[in-house]
């Protein structure tokens, strides 16, 4: 049964089904009696709305969403402790279990790191920009100094050798809006950042002065023959869903 709920054929299904009541609900918006609900579901509580509307067709088309969306959750939530547990499990080391809670690595030129049979290692990091801009703890400052006009995208790069069973199989470059792939494998930078090495103490418990610090970048992986159908799908229900807001959107005068 769990195995059932954990499976991407589910998966796919719920996507289906969640893009089609999406374009029913883009279709009911063209009805006057619909449009005025909705208007008035989008400021209300939805559990109040539903306690008080008059619209049966209205509410079951809600319930159905919410509970649609609620097995894609629990759909989503077992794939990934099914498949990634199982894998961790087998395996048995701390990367895979490392790989199973967070998906993120930390890794600096020449660093690599394994999981199942693959090996992604940094050949090169490139980061054109001011450095300083890296150090920058806060976040809402770094965003608001790492412009187009301070960081340049398409000069910022990883250089990533992937190794599978120890043998060379790609070597690409990673930007920051560009991610590597390799078949079912994507490997995506989501920072550069800046760590400190060479920390050490002397015989008289001193933190030595001869820190130097290291460019890095900070990787996403995700190995799944469904992702490109994934984000297909996941940015149709977005733009249905843009289409469902500029449809319905009203302004106030």
């Amino acid at each position: 049964m769990i195995q059932k709920f954990a499976s991407i054929k589910l998966t796919f299904y719920l996507l289906l089904i969640i893009i089609a009541l999406m374009s029913i609900g883009i279709g009911l918006s063209f009805f006057p009696e619909y449009k005025q609900a909705m208007k008035i579901m989008n400021n209300t509580v939805i559990y109040d709305w539903i306690k008080n509307t008059w619209h049966v067709t209205l509410t079951l088309w809600v319930i159905i969403i919410i509970f649609v969306s609620l097995l894609l959750f629990i759909n989503t939530a077992l794939c990934n402790i099914i498949n990634q547990l199982a894998a961790a499990v087998k395996i048995g080391n701390f990367r895979a279990w490392s790989f199973f809670i967070i998906h993120i690595l930390f890794l600096s030129k020449n660093e690599s790191y394994t999981f199942k049979n693959y090996t992604i290692k940094i050949k090169n990091i490139q980061f054109i920009d001011n450095p300083e801009f890296l150090k920058i703890k806060d976040f809402k400052k770094s965003k608001q100094v790492l412009t187009r006009k301070n960081f340049h995208i398409k000069q910022n790069f990883a250089q990533i050798i992937l190794l599978k069973n120890n043998r060379e199989i790609s070597t690409q470059k990673a930007y920051f809006l560009k991610p590597m792939t390799y078949k079912s494998l994507r490997i995506t930078i989501t920072n550069f950042v800046t760590k400190t090495i060479n920390k050490s103490k002397n015989a008289d418990g001193v933190q030595n002065t001869n820190e130097k610090e290291e460019l890095s970048v900070v990787l996403t992986i995700t190995k799944n023959a469904f992702v490109p159908f994934f984000f297909t799908v996941y940015g149709f229900l977005i733009i249905s869903l843009i289409c469902f807001v500029v449809i319905t959107w009203k302004p106030r005068i």
